[in-house]
């Protein structure tokens, strides 16, 4: 049913949140993942961050078929707010509709030669991303309940 409605669901959250230029990504594999160019990304409030990508193409559209995982990635990225993850800017739940700002891709740590570089940067990153479970996290799954499902 998702596929089937996939060109006009496009359409709607094009409209409703002012995107142009929607480009599928060219590596899709479970969710629908395009470029996109929305002039409300440019004047978002966002703190300086050298790293989201201005200009065409500055948006990420996901859209997938509504089911926990899309759900508690939206409530991660909402609990995170851009805070060691890319800003979530606009989001439908019970549509599996997101918008995310575009980061700049680095380079992936399998490419780092040194291994001690490679698991200082990864030490690094998952202390910056560590924090408390908050209490109202209903639509967050743990990785308990996410390998269960």
């Amino acid at each position: 049913m998702f596929l089937e409605n996939l060109p006009s669901l496009i359409e709607e959250v094009s409209s409703r949140w002012g995107l142009t230029d929607v480009q599928p990504v060219p590596n899709l594999s479970f969710n629908f993942v395009a470029f996109a160019t929305s002039p409300r990304a440019s004047r978002a409030p966002l703190p300086y961050r050298a790293h989201v990508l201005k200009g065409e193409g500055n948006v990420i559209l996901k859209m997938g078929a509504v089911n926990p995982e899309l759900v508690s990635e939206m409530a991660a990225l909402k609990y995170y707010n851009g805070d060691g993850a890319c800003q979530l800017l606009e989001c439908d739940e019970e549509r599996g509709f997101l918008l995310l700002e575009r980061l700049k891709p680095g380079i992936m740590l399998s490419e780092l030669e040194d291994d001690d570089e490679r698991t200082h940067i990864a030490a690094d990153v998952m202390q910056k991303i560590w924090r408390p479970m908050p209490l109202e996290s209903d639509s967050l799954l743990s990785v308990t309940n996410w390998m269960n499902e």
